[in-house]
């Protein structure tokens, strides 16, 4: 996971000024490495990388697909931008820290100016999950969409006042323990840790709702007709992700309140792996959701991609049958014909009927041809 902001530094090492470029001695025991081991570095190197391809991604599905630019608007810009600046500062204060270019004094200023980018990323991508990429699914079922805007204002209002409480609590702490800081008491652990889990117990519930509705609006287009099998899917991977990711955050931080319930370091790793990776997955499950939601309501589409002959009965091919013509008999010359007795005279033929049903209609009679 990326710094908390939380404690006291006793767990760093010795402060820089020694070191060449090779950065000898970096994350060894005594340094840096104590509160953030290298497998931690790696993570950050390996989702930095991950953030870039999203962002190609971005503009590549921006510029293919015209549609897409409704959900992959400057807000999904924003917050790609925003996760990607945090992991270049964390990336770059770590090394900066472990080759002793600077003491780990300085190393909490680093640690500000991620939780800045970090914290705006992580609401930003709620904001996506629960309105953007809500409006653009409930855009299929032409229905309005006030209620969805006063929900997301309501819920996203509550978050993002949360966000900048957490934020502050996070920059504090990280202040206090700076060459700035020396002397200010922090806000205690156990405060922190409260406010930490609510903001993330909140977080899991707003993105369990906004998942809801998509899943709702997926059954939705379903039954109309008009839902391709990508976009059902990668909607669904959408809301686990969303699910999951504040969700494993929520056991981390109810570990750390309960003395008894910490885990060792080798479920800390596979956090540090699992959250970013839903995270990353929620990007790119918006990013295809976005090139394959195009409603277009003059082409009705079925689960395959195939037209629906129900919807559209223009595009159907319609076979045409008509009736055998009625021979029309008449008397030899010379004799007159008169019809049988109570029937009434035969004046010719009625006009030929055409009947056109398509496969599959019900026809005048009430039978399927």
């Amino acid at each position: 996971m990326a710094p908390k902001g939380g404690g006291r530094g006793g767990g760093y090492g010795g402060g820089g000024g020694e070191g060449g470029s090779t950065c000898p001695g970096a994350f060894r025991e005594d340094s840096l490495a104590s509160t953030g081991p290298l497998f931690y570095f790696i993570s950050y190197c390996v989702f930095f990388v991950v953030t870039v391809g999203i962002i190609y991604g971005f503009f590549r599905t921006r510029k293919r697909h015209g549609h897409a630019k409704h959900l992959l608007g400057p807000v999904f810009g924003l917050t790609i931008f925003c996760l990607l600046i945090a992991y270049a500062l964390i990336i770059t204060g770590t090394v900066l820290v472990e080759c002793s270019v600077q003491s780990w004094r300085e190393y909490p200023n680093w640690g500000i100016a991620w939780a800045i980018f970090y914290r705006l990323g992580e609401f930003l991508l709620l904001v996506l999950a629960f309105h953007n990429a809500n409006a653009t699914l409930r855009q299929g079922l032409n229905s309005s969409q006030t209620r969805l805007k006063i929900l997301s204002a309501c819920v996203l209002g509550i978050m993002g006042c949360l966000s900048i409480a957490v934020l502050a609590v996070t920059a504090y702490n990280s202040w206090t323990e700076t060459y700035a800081g020396l002397g200010h008491d922090d806000v205690d652990s156990d405060t922190y840790l409260h406010l930490y889990f609510a903001y993330y117990f909140l977080y899991l519930l707003a993105a369990v709702v906004g998942s809801s509705i998509s899943v709702a609006s997926i059954f939705s287009l379903r039954s109309r007709r008009i839902c391709p099998a990508k976009l059902r899917g990668w909607t669904i991977a959408l809301a686990v992700s969303m699910t999951l990711w504040p969700l494993l955050t929520v056991a981390q931080y109810g570990s750390y309140i309960d003395p008894n319930g910490r885990w060792n370091i080798n479920v800390s790793y596979a956090w540090a792996i699992l959250v970013p990776f839903f995270q990353s997955l929620a990007f790119i499950a918006m990013l295809l959701i976005a090139k394959a939601a195009s409603f277009d309501t003059t082409e009705q589409f079925t689960f395959n991609g195939a037209p629906d002959l129900h919807k559209n009965p223009a595009t159907t091919v319609t076979p045409q049958y008509y009736q055998q013509p009625v021979q029309q008999s008449y008397p030899p010359p010379g004799q007159q014909h008169y019809p049988p007795p109570g029937a009434q005279p035969y004046y010719g033929a009625p006009a030929t009927q055409q009947y056109y049903e398509a496969p599959g209609q019900p026809n005048h009679m009430g039978v399927r041809a």
